[in-house]
């Protein structure tokens, strides 16, 4: 991946990572612009929490000058990464 594309990837991780925070600081995770809180909806709040985490991994994957092949291998998805290349 050229370096912009790798700069761009860790401030998608960056501001993920920061909307995470946010989101355990106020019990509220936003998506789609309606709010999930951890008081009404936890099961929803817990799955976008683990959904944003996957997300931060995988940009920082990229970010780190890995490619999107290895990343599905990590995962023991070969057939997919075949059908990716």
């Amino acid at each position: 991946m050229p370096l912009l594309g790798r700069v761009v990837m860790g401030g998608l991780a960056i501001f993920v990572t920061w909307t995470m925070i946010r989101a355990f600081r106020s019990g509220e995770i936003f998506s789609d612009g309606r709010g999930y809180t951890l008081d009404q909806q936890p099961m929803i709040f817990a799955f976008a929490m683990v959904a944003h985490g996957f997300i931060i991994f995988f940009c920082v994957w990229l970010a780190a000058g890995y490619d999107i092949q290895s990343f599905l291998r990590l995962f023991g998805l070969e057939w997919l990464a075949a059908k990716a290349s």
